[in-house]
């Protein structure tokens, strides 16, 4: 018999009661404390995930009052010069109140081995903005892919050109092909 002590008059009765048959008092509904408690937490857990925390492969990352944003990844083709690389459109939101200088340095990783990116039309991996408040811009980079048959290509983004945090890992599922 699994017994329960009233917290009122003190005396231990089975659990198979609703209320101590002594003194009446109805017993404290702690399933329904736990459930609703683990709910909340599960509630708070998910918001911070979606709005604030970053996914592990999440096409959006927040940082620095600048968000990022993966918008199209195309796998483009040359048959003249025999080219091969990843066209990737970013969009960076300036989330904060303020004007922001953003410097944003991209480096990537073909099947674990470094490759060259450049910004769209600037040759050099680092890109330097002025971004007003609240505003955003959409800019270009194109990742060299010597070999067709990749696996995974790694992003990885620094703000300050020394402390890379990874930004996505694109597979063949997330292209489009596009041939020039």
């Amino acid at each position: 018999m699994k017994e329960y002590k009233c917290k009122k008059c003190g005396l231990t009765y089975d659990r198979k009661y609703k209320a101590c048959p002594y003194c009446k008092k109805p017993r404290p509904k702690t399933g329904l404390v736990i459930f609703l408690i683990i709910l909340i937490l599960g509630a708070i857990g998910a918001f911070y995930y979606t709005n604030n925390g970053n996914p592990l492969n999440s096409k959006v990352k927040y940082l620095d009052g600048l968000k990022l944003e993966i918008t199209n990844i195309e796998d483009v083709k040359g048959s003249l010069l025999n080219y091969n690389y990843i066209d990737c459109n970013i969009d960076i939101t300036n989330t904060t109140t303020t004007d922001k200088t953003l410097t944003c340095s991209i480096k990537a990783y073909v099947d674990d081995y470094e490759t060259s990116v450049d910004w769209f039309f600037s040759n050099t991996s680092l890109y330097t903005e002025s971004l007003v408040a609240g505003k955003k811009i959409s800019k270009s980079i194109s990742i060299d892919v010597d070999n067709p048959d990749w696996k995974k290509i790694e992003l990885f983004y620094s703000l300050d050109d020394e402390n890379y945090q990874k930004l996505y890992t694109i597979t063949h599922n997330d292209i489009t092909e596009e041939t020039h």
